[in-house]
């Protein structure tokens, strides 16, 4: 633990550049300056705001890769390729993974970096001088942005990790020991709702969720709400009602906090200027790939091309997920189905060889390829002509949503009927979701199914491929039951991996890496 997180006792390294990670390229005039930060010099308004920067920089880093999202891996959307330099992938779909995953570092360690950097912004608020009110208003918004971001990476922890140390200063112990997850939740209560209190309605930089706004902080509590009343706190009908509650206040004021549906999905997945930072961004991160590409989006562009396609084979849609999702202008917007050969393809799906093999620059079907075939997001693919994507493009400017405005209306909806209601407003916040997955008039409004449950199963088309199906099933302890249910016999890892590991809550968390216990051995207790 200690080498892993004591980097921030050394002067913090920033990259300066006004809104560097949340503005259009066109808006940086200037090249970014690396500039040195010591907590002595941490004295004014200004040189806050220069170490948010730096904080709002780790947190890029640490969402860039599909490592930070891997144990997401486990829901019946998402799995990987049947290649042998996916195993990590493939033992989180299938659930048999171990310490030894070479990847889970990166999905502990990450979250850290980022909570060390908010660590050195609130320990030396009482540092800083004020000599206005627009002073004091900026000290409270950089303030709030820390505990924000530090609730944030606590609940992103504690929900694949289960116990962690909490660590709240710079001052570091390397025999921290593990939190209970109810500690860790109070931890992030009272964080969020600091946050809460001293973000403005708006933030004053951006007007979109790429910087957290008071809405923000309300959408994630009540996000932590929803999980509390789950698995493995099982808080119950009174934390439903508090998610339902807090969710209702973002809802009501929406137009307040800047958030709305976008009219058309196909816009959310997209490298266009204007439409990438848009009203439907609750809480997300924008990237910036021309500046460096440790500013890009790595989990969108080449890893969701076929090795055919020229691309990495990481992340594709479950093939019954794919057979089971409605028909409609959501569908379009989630998946691609066609795509162009850029290397031979030799091989039929079954595994033989083809009597002629497919000639480059062929548009085939996803059913077309090679023993590893599946359906492929066009969430991680991006918009616009298949034809004209360059599938070696691994960094892109797609905006990383970690919250959309559509979450937030279903967690609602299904906060409210898991808490006793069926108010009219929770029904029309799922209609909302449906009129734009199918077109106004295109649905039945059908509610045979209960307020909850309709939700919840909104919630696994809308919000597919997006590394929430797990943490939904896993808070209502359902892993079992969906994922023995709904998979299609020719998932190609079943061909690498046979049966399932332990799908008992008993393994819902990853374990701490090794590489971690063999530095803080008392975190294997």
């Amino acid at each position: 633990m200690k080498n892993k997180l004591n980097l921030i006792k050394k002067p913090i390294a920033l990259l300066l550049c006004s809104l560097l990670l949340f503005v259009s390229c066109g808006d940086i005039n200037d090249t970014p300056n690396e500039a040195l930060i010591d907590p002595a010099n941490l004295t004014s308004v200004n040189s806050l705001k220069l170490a948010t920067i730096g904080m709002f920089k780790t947190i890029t880093s640490a969402t860039r890769r599909t490592n930070s999202f891997q144990n997401a891996f486990g829901g019946d959307d998402i799995t990987s390729s049947a290649a042998n330099n996916k195993l990590r992938f493939q033992t989180m779909d299938k659930r048999t993974f171990d310490n030894s995953n070479e990847d889970l570092i990166w999905q502990w360690g990450r979250p850290y970096s980022v909570i060390e950097a908010t660590n050195f912004i609130l320990e030396n608020e009482s540092n800083i001088e004020t000599k206005s009110l627009d002073e004091k208003n900026q000290l409270n918004l950089f303030i709030g942005e820390a505990y924000f971001v530090r609730a944030y990476f606590y609940f992103e922890l504690t929900n694949n990790f289960g116990k962690i140390p909490l660590v709240l200063s710079t001052q570091l112990d390397s025999k921290t020991p593990k939190s209970e997850i109810i500690d860790v939740y109070k931890q992030i209560e009272s964080d969020l709702l600091k946050a809460e209190s001293l973000l403005p309605n708006k933030h004053p930089d951006v007007s979109v969720g790429i910087k957290p706004n008071k809405g923000s902080a309300k959408a994630i509590l009540a996000k932590l709400y929803m999980h509390w009343a789950g698995w493995p706190l099982k808080g119950g009908t009174d934390m439903y009602k508090k998610a339902a509650t807090k969710a209702k206040e973002v809802i009501n004021n929406a137009g307040t906090h800047g958030f709305a549906l976008v009219s058309d999905m196909n816009t959310l997945w997209t490298e266009e200027e204007s439409e990438r930072l848009n009203s439907e961004i609750v809480w997300g991160a924008a990237h910036a790939q021309h500046v460096d590409n440790h500013f890009s989006n790595r989990v969108t562009g080449s890893v969701a091309f076929p090795t055919e396609a020229g691309g990495w084979n990481e992340i594709f849609s479950e093939i019954k997920y794919f057979e089971d999702f409605p028909a409609g202008p959501r569908k379009d917007a989630t998946f691609i189905t066609e795509i162009k050969i850029i290397r031979e393809d030799k091989l039929l799906p079954d595994g033989t060889d083809r009597t002629t093999p497919l000639p480059l620059g062929t548009i085939v079907s996803w059913e077309d390829l090679d023993t590893g075939a599946r359906p492929m997001f066009k969430k991680a693919i991006g918009q616009g002509d298949i034809t004209l994507i360059n599938p070696r493009n691994s960094n892109t400017r797609i905006t990383s949503y970690f919250m959309r405005y559509s979450d937030l209306l279903l967690l609602y909806a299904e906060a409210e009927g898991r808490s006793g209601g069926n108010s009219p407003d929770a029904w029309r916040a799922i209609n909302d979701v449906r009129d734009r997955a199918y077109g106004v008039g295109n649905h039945n409004d059908d509610r045979s199914a209960g307020l909850a449950e309709t939700a919840f199963k909104e919630r696994k088309w809308e919000l597919g491929g997006e590394f929430k199906r797990w943490y939904d099933l896993v808070r209502m302890e359902r892993v079992e039951s969906i994922l023995t249910a709904n998979r299609s016999p020719r998932e190609s890892i079943d061909k690498v991996i046979s049966g399932w590991g332990d799908l008992s809550p008993n393994n819902y968390f990853v374990p701490i890496p090794q590489e971690e216990i063999d530095r803080a051995p008392h975190l294997a207790d």
